[in-house]
């Protein structure tokens, strides 16, 4: 299965809907939270942050799980609660890859979260993509997609941060001067920089994928 065919399927168009409507709600209800427990104190936002992370991840995995197997370029392949019932001696890469979920949300906070956010993304489509390897004894599979595949996700990223800038910047200020609604730039910011995800996890996957194509 060509990249365009992966993009134009039409299990990923629903899952970019269902993604979308998550990376659109999460940043809104974070930012009524924020507004609500304000005046508790900083241990409220703290939480709020931590909350707010592990939602992302949840928004994240939610679409590897929904875009697997296509976007691995593949058109049929086992569930994954197959792969899961039938994979042995997984406990220690469930173990490495559940530490370093908790250690990057850990990590996270309002200010960095949009740098994590990536390797999330990368994180659990190789999860997904070892389950998958394993259980067709691929043993020669690698997590390294390609220099240009790195190359080009690093590039993304970093158009998506200063688009995100810009527009959360316009869209602030649109906000402010027609409707009064103020200190909605972070939220925009969000929305733009989670949508940013769905690419990043595509061109990854992909790449991952040409390794077991047939």
């Amino acid at each position: 299965m060509s990249f365009v065919n992966v993009l134009t399927n039409d299990k990923i168009v629903v899952a970019f809907v269902l993604f979308g409507l998550g990376a659109i709600g999460l940043p809104i209800f974070e930012f009524y939270l924020r507004k609500k427990f304000n005046i508790a104190g900083s241990r409220s936002i703290i939480w709020i942050d931590r909350a707010a992370s592990f939602a992302r991840v949840i928004i994240v995995g939610g679409f590897v799980y929904f875009c697997y197997p296509t976007l691995f370029g593949l058109s049929v392949a086992p569930s994954l609660e197959y792969l899961k019932g039938n994979n042995v001696a997984q406990f220690g890469s469930d173990f490495a890859f559940l530490a370093l979920f908790a250690i990057s949300i850990l990590a996270n906070s309002a200010t960095r979260w949009k740098f994590i956010l990536p390797f999330h993304a990368c994180l659990a489509t190789t999860y997904v993509f070892f389950e998958l390897t394993e259980y067709l004894g691929v043993t020669t599979a690698s997590a390294w997609p390609g220099l240009n595949v790195v190359l080009t996700i690093g590039l993304i990223a970093y158009v998506a941060d200063r688009v995100a800038a810009t527009i959360s910047t316009a869209g602030n200020h649109c906000l402010v001067t027609k409707f009064g609604f103020h200190d909605y730039h972070v939220t925009i910011g969000q929305i733009f920089g989670t949508l940013a995800q769905a690419p990043i996890i595509l061109l990854f996957a992909y790449a991952l994928g040409q390794q077991i194509a047939i």
